[in-house]
């Protein structure tokens, strides 16, 4: 069964965009999903990006809001299972395209093959169409990601042992490879084109996001990108430094020697606030965002100084 065409069309003034299908899988359950391209507005003017809609997306009420009318949607169709369907096969018609080349490659040159079609605006099976999660690459490519049990509260407040699927090492060794031949960067783990600028080495990046995501029930979305993308750009304004070779050094970018990672662990977090170090503050995140641009700085200055000793 197609979308309905009217509803359709309210969806697009709704959301002033104008969808074209490309195209119509229907597994056979009378609810289809359809890949349509959209018209979008960026910084270098006017691009396609993809949409897949099902009839979860067209389910909606209307209600009012400070007098304004708004479209609440009433079905989860960011979860729906056909939309999941239809990028099972889509990835299936990849493979057989392209499978044998990404076999014959290194992982990073295949992760990279990937990325390439991608920011040329070819759809790759991604769970959010234009958005290349490290988590798209690893499905494509076959690499197992790890399972994690992290503590979370249920709807009852209480707490519980939560399985979540994280990024093997593999594929994220292979996209710190790309990062260091300055191809592509990860920001959280979408990624996008690389962009030299001053930043932390990656161990750093992640322990520190972690903090700062903790205490809001981590993983919590992007908040400690948020954070670091902040930092290192106030840094970067204040001391001119242009990439993080200028503290760390080549050899610990783009992250640290096994070395310089016991050292950051053992002794440089607590010389930036012993309460990093303190099992008993939980809220590591209030530490992290109460020190200032200048103790960041200074802080960098007596890491760069310890490396360019030895």
């Amino acid at each position: 069964m197609s979308l309905s065409k009217r509803k359709l069309e309210i969806y697009q003034k709704y959301f002033c965009t104008t969808l074209s299908p490309l195209y119509e899988f229907d597994p056979g359950y009378g609810h289809t999903a359809t890949l349509f391209t959209q018209r979008a507005l960026g910084q270098n003017g006017e691009h396609l990006i993809f949409r897949l809609l099902c009839p979860c997306d067209l389910h909606w009420k209307w209600e009012y809001h400070q007098g304004k009318k708004r479209m609440i949607t009433l079905s989860d169709a960011y979860n729906c299972p056909k939309k999941e369907a239809f990028r099972v096969w889509w990835r299936a018609q990849l493979l057989l395209h392209h499978g044998a080349k990404w076999k014959s490659m290194t992982l990073a040159d295949a992760v990279h093959h990937i990325f390439l079609r991608a920011q040329r605006r070819e759809y790759m099976g991604e769970r959010n169409p234009g958005m290349l999660y490290v988590q798209d690459c690893e499905t494509l490519l076959g690499t197992t990601p790890r399972r994690i049990e992290v503590e979370m509260l249920d709807a009852q407040g209480v707490l519980n042992d939560v399985p979540l699927l994280f990024p093997s090492q593999e594929i994220l060794a292979a996209c710190q490879e790309l990062t260091k031949r300055k191809l592509v960067q990860l920001s959280g783990m979408i990624l996008v084109p690389y962009h030299e600028s001053f930043r932390f080495p990656s161990t750093m990046q992640h322990t520190f996001a972690a903090m700062i995501e903790e205490v809001l029930g981590w993983p919590n979305g992007n908040a400690g990108d948020v954070f670091l993308h902040d930092l290192m750009k106030k840094i970067a304004l204040q001391t001119g430094w242009g990439k993080g070779e200028d503290v760390f050094g080549a050899s610990n970018m783009p992250d640290l020697e096994a070395g310089w990672n016991m050292q950051f662990k053992k002794k440089w977090l607590a010389a930036l606030h012993p309460s990093l170090v303190d099992a008993q503050v939980l809220d590591k995140a209030r530490v992290l965002s109460s020190i200032s641009t200048d103790q960041w700085v200074c802080w960098l200055k007596g890491c760069a100084a310890e490396i360019a000793a030895v």
